[in-house]
């Protein structure tokens, strides 16, 4: 839902700074740090619906050769990269909050703190770890590990 709202306010906001900034020869301040922000909420903000949908990790060419059991040991260390990946990002993200919100760091042309997008990043991890564990546990249960790219049963 946040890309369908925040992707086209970024495109207004460059369309609005480069007007600003070519045609009339006095760049916004502002636009460029208010669309990194958003930059960052749909990036984060997305994640675990991706994770969930099985979108963000691939390895076709190889994968559809595999058999079931190959399709799952290679589903189960793309999950546990992610879980090692999305638990690394979280408490990273989580310290940055807090060091940011106890220095009150924020942008430097508009009154946005930090801390608040480093708690986007924090919870939004935290899902991926979650949805990871999950799907290899699913995996492993003799569940298909990708249902988009498992071959039709002909029996």
């Amino acid at each position: 839902m946040s890309a369908y709202l925040a992707v086209p306010l970024m495109i207004a906001l460059v369309i609005y700074d480069v007007f600003l900034r070519y045609v009339v020869g006095d760049p916004s301040v502002w636009a460029n740090e208010v669309s990194a922000v958003l930059l960052i909420l749909v990036v984060f903000a997305t994640l675990p619906h991706v994770t969930i949908r099985r979108d963000h990790l691939g390895n076709d060419m190889v994968y559809l050769m595999l058999g079931s059991r190959g399709k799952r040991l290679t589903a189960g260390a793309g999950y546990l990269c992610g879980a090692v990946f999305g638990g690394v990002l979280s408490y990273r993200s989580f310290t940055a909050m807090l060091d940011a919100h106890r220095y009150n760091e924020g942008t430097q042309n508009v009154d946005f703190p930090y801390w608040p997008f480093y708690g986007v990043m924090t919870v939004s991890a935290a899902l991926v770890v979650v949805i990871c564990i999950l799907q290899i546990a699913f995996a492993v249960s003799g569940g298909p590990v990708d249902a988009r790219s498992e071959p039709k049963d002909e029996g």
